[in-house]
């Protein structure tokens, strides 16, 4: 286990190695029209690996800086892993913000490839494209309303990942090899805050201060593959992602009657642990109140 643990590092890492060990099982799920759509472990695995190739063609490159502007869904995690993959840092955006408010993490992170849902995010972008000099691909995923856009900078995700699974037909290993060089001392991602205060701050995580506590949090509350149950796609741990409403908690798989005395007891367990927190940081903010 640790010796896993050592050479699974990196984000990139971990996901590969749930293709190959539990490939046919649900990774990711998406309520589309009402009804939910399921993506596997290797599906979303290969999803990436092309993608990553496609962006690569963009001029996406090892340092760089990956804006993604969108809402909880599949392709959006699919982009920030593929960035991951390339050794590119993603820079997530808050996809309510205003195009003003888009413009300072994308000239301070000097950002040159981004990642948009919809015509939403792209007119923002375009607005500000004078302010910004670097951003030169702006990557976009639902073409509705974009048909008569003929700026040069915009490239449908299709085409992107089209391309990229072209460029994997021809050189199978490039993206393995990228994927190989990756360390849990690199940048996994930048969050910028929101700026209420100030300009906003670059916040920087590396693989391992994100895969480490997440690794000790699903030992401290027993999570094991028997739940079936992933941390992308939805911000209170589950695996759920939705479009224009809120997505309802699942689990992959029905749990059986032999699971259900786990499940509780796990569950209950969970349940005092983040009273004892909320309790602890009620205290804390009581007894810091006045400072700031």
């Amino acid at each position: 286990m640790a010796a896993e643990k050592a050479t699974l590092d990196t984000f990139p890492k971990l996901l590969m190695h749930h293709a190959r060990v539990r490939g046919e099982h649900p990774a990711i799920r998406e309520k589309d029209l009402g009804i939910w759509q399921t993506w596997t472990w290797r599906q979303f695995a290969d999803e990436v690996r092309s993608l990553a190739c496609g962006l690569a063609l963009q001029g996406l490159k090892r340092g760089d800086h990956f804006a993604l502007v969108g809402d909880n869904r599949p392709r959006l995690y699919a982009a920030l892993a593929a960035a991951q993959a390339l050794g590119a840092i993603p820079v997530p955006l808050y996809q309510d913000a205003v195009a003003a408010e888009m413009a300072f993490p994308i000239q301070n992170a000097s950002i040159a490839v981004a990642f948009v849902e919809d015509q939403e995010q792209v007119d923002k972008l375009l607005e500000i494209l004078p302010q910004c000099p670097t951003l030169k691909r702006i990557v976009y995923d639902d073409p509705r309303g974009l048909r008569s856009y003929a700026q040069p900078q915009l490239v449908p995700y299709e085409k992107v990942i089209e391309a990229g699974r072209e460029s994997r037909r021809r050189d199978p290993s490039y993206i393995e090899t990228e994927i190989a060089k990756g360390s849990g001392a690199d940048t996994a991602a930048m969050f910028f805050t929101s700026g209420t205060t100030g300009v906003p701050k670059g916040v920087v995580h590396t693989h391992a201060s994100l895969i480490g506590p997440s690794r000790t949090a699903a030992e401290h509350a027993s999570l094991t593959s028997r739940l079936r149950r992933s941390t992308a796609g939805c911000s209170c741990g589950c695996s759920a992602t939705g479009r224009g409403t809120a997505a309802k908690h699942f689990s992959a798989t029905a749990p059986t009657a032999a699971d259900q005395p786990t499940r509780r007891a796990s569950a209950r367990n969970v349940g005092r642990k983040m009273m004892r927190c909320s309790s602890t940081a009620a205290n804390s903010r009581s007894m810091s109140s006045g400072t700031t």
